[in-house]
This record gives C-alpha cells, structure tokens and sequence, in this order.
C-alpha cells in the first residue's frame, strides 16, 4: 500500500496496535521509522529523514527530498514512515508527505506511508486542500470500542483467565460503560477494581 490510515477515539488501542504489527514485520525487509511529534513541521520532516538515511543536506529542499527518495528505491527497496497522532500535523506537513509519495512518477518509490489519529483526521484529510492525498490512501481502517461481549476475552488476555472470571456479567457491563469499550481505559479500570478487591468474585 502506498499510503494507510488507522484512525480511532483517544485509549482506543491505535498505538498498541502499531506496537504489535512491528513486531510481526520481517525487520529484513522494512525499515520502519517511528514518529511521534505532532508538531513536526515539513523542514523538520525532511531533515530528520534525511539524517535517518546519512544524506549529506542537499542546497535546497526539494533536492534533499529527491535524494531521500532516490536513496529508498536503489539502496532500501522497502521503508515504511508511521507518523502517530497525524491528525495534529500542519497542512504543510502533509503537503510534504505527499511530495514524497510522489516524487516519481514512472515508479512507486518503495515509500509507504501510515497515518494514525483520531477520527477527525479522516474528515480533515478529505477537505478541499489535503483530498489529493486523500485518494492515495488506499487502506483505511478505523478502530471502534470493544463491545461487551468481548470484554471478558480482553482482559482474561492481558490478566490471565483465573484473574479474569472473578468478574461477573454485571461487572463487567459497568466497566464496559464506563470506559466506553475503549482498551486503553478497560483494561486500566479492571486492574484497579481487582486490585481493592483482591479476592472472591465481584459483582457490579
């Protein structure tokens, strides 16, 4: 895929499951660059990929962008750009991205490119200015709450089945409300019941 985006509600799971799916690439064949600056600017971009790659600043920056993206194609063959929380990105920024993703048009550089935010980066990035890049996104996936019935499943997965089952349905159902079926607060809010309430079974 050229371009990917991930989007989901704050504790919804979006940087875990960036966590996860690194773990699982061949490191051989992808070189994945990590960032998480919401306030990187296009400059800022350029020269820390650049620096990431060992190219020599170029005199100007549409030069340093060809070189970065003439050192993916002949020397890396595969890079992957993750850029977490997107959605608070200058325009500028994603104007620059898309320079890169296209900096070739006979070939497809080798770039892919991820973004990860919240919801509202979906809507941002189909407004008049930023649709171009829109349209290169060919995978978009958006990560809703757990539903309540898999909220037993999730925890007895990170507490362990014993620890898990000592919450009831009723339990259960208020976690589930209260955290809105959001991993990044279930799973907080279940160790801390279980931690007051270190023995027998608890009910709502």
């Amino acid at each position: 895929e050229s371009s990917i985006l991930i989007s989901g509600g704050t504790a919804s799971g979006k940087t875990s499951l960036l966590r996860s799916v690194r773990q699982t690439l061949d490191r051989v064949r992808f070189r994945i660059l990590y960032f998480h600056m919401a306030r990187l600017g296009p400059a800022g971009l350029i020269r820390v990929l650049a620096r990431h790659l060992r190219i020599p600043a170029c005199r100007s920056q549409p030069e340093t962008v060809q070189e970065i993206t003439k050192t993916i194609a002949e020397v890396l063959g595969q890079m992957q750009l993750w850029i977490d929380e997107a959605n608070l990105l200058e325009d500028d920024t994603f104007a620059e991205l898309r320079t890169l993703a296209e900096a070739d048009l006979e070939k497809d550089c080798g770039l892919t490119i991820l973004f990860a935010g919240l919801p509202t980066l979906r809507d941002r990035l189909q407004s008049l200015h930023l649709f171009p890049l829109w349209r290169r996104i060919e995978a978009r996936v958006e990560i809703a709450g757990l539903k309540r019935h898999e909220g037993a499943p999730f925890i007895a997965h990170h507490l362990g089945p014993q620890t898990a089952a000592r919450l009831d349905e009723g339990a259960l159902a208020v976690l589930s409300d209260h955290s809105r079926g959001m991993p990044g607060l279930l799973l907080p809010y279940a160790k801390r019941v279980l931690r007051e309430m270190p023995t027998g079974a608890i009910s709502a």
